[in-house]
């Protein structure tokens, strides 16, 4: 879902849901004659306020009393006569006052299903037995892991970099990540290597009203997890510049990168450059860790 569908449904959404309580409310009208003769006495006030005329404050708040009152033993509740919108920030407009998209309409448009391609797991499902020896090892990494994301956005992690052997549970990892931030509501993009350089390739190379869908939900996910880096083909002025342009703004806007790899430190230095690396292994801004152990697919369960 593009953002401006994002905001058609929300908008939407809201007109619908006050359509459908004036609903109720008029047949609450038509079935409770006290509720009728309520709501007339009081259209009465609101005429007289119209035309400036002075009102007896104490029965207007007797007749708002009776009328709540009215609407409650109906199990109707004081909601029905204005319900409260999905979201505080912008009143369920998608649009906040400043003029920027809200984070609902982003949440909406990024969590539809097509930009979380990884499985999702839960941290409750690791069987740590499964390691052997490097169990204790691993399971720091899994609780630390799910410590940044508890306190995130108020700590100072911005990027976790998974590194380890093929099998030792980096993708597991990231899919307990990205249900963790889900069930939070939080915004998640959860993509492979190469699903990123096929965006950021759509993105280079289109024109139309598409162009923004490819490269937006890498750009606003409050968790963006990209598993397997390296694994990915290097296209000249696409794969390096893209992952820098990501990563950076991601950094800038203080959103949290997951990144899975099969690579070393000195191996992920030498195929991606400088820029990318002191980024990846800030250490003040960055989790860095690796996990052990042999390969987990090949274990029988």
């Amino acid at each position: 879902m593009d953002y401006k569908k994002a905001i058609e449904y929300v908008v939407k959404r809201r007109a619908d849901e006050i359509y459908s309580a004036q609903v109720l409310f008029e047949r609450a009208l038509e079935e409770n004659s006290a509720l009728y003769e309520t709501e007339k006495e009081l259209k009465k006030f609101t005429l007289a306020a119209a035309k400036g005329e002075k009102t007896d404050k104490a029965e207007l708040s007797s007749l708002l009393k009776k009328k709540t009152a009215l609407l409650k033993s109906m199990g109707l509740g004081e909601k029905i006569l204005n319900p409260p919108p999905h979201c505080k920030n912008c009143s369920d407009k998608g649009i906040l006052p400043s003029g920027a998209i809200c984070g609902c309409v982003k949440s909406l448009a990024i969590n539809d299903g097509e930009n979380v391609t990884i499985p999702l797991r839960k941290f409750s499902d690791a069987d740590m037995t499964l390691y052997g020896d490097t169990a204790a090892r691993n399971a720091e990494v899994f609780s630390n892991v799910e410590k940044i994301l508890k306190k995130f956005p108020n700590n100072k992690k911005r990027n976790i970099v998974l590194l380890g052997g093929t099998g030792t549970g980096k993708t597991f990892l990231a899919g307990c990540a990205a249900e963790f931030a889900l069930s939070r509501g939080e915004s998640v993009t959860a993509v492979t290597a190469f699903d990123f350089v096929q965006r950021a390739l759509n993105y280079h190379t289109t024109f139309d009203d598409r162009k923004q869908s490819y490269i937006r939900p890498l750009l606003d996910s409050s968790l963006l997890i990209i598993d397997d880096l390296g694994t990915e083909s290097v296209f000249k002025n696409i794969t390096l510049e893209y992952l820098y342009t990501v990563l950076n703004e991601r950094m800038y806007k203080n959103k949290l990168t997951l990144f899975t790899s099969n690579l070393s430190s000195d191996a992920i230095l030498a195929r991606y450059g400088e820029r990318i690396y002191s980024r990846l292994f800030d250490k003040a801004l960055s989790y860095v860790a690796a996990l052990s152990g042999d390969d987990l697919r090949l274990k029988k369960r």
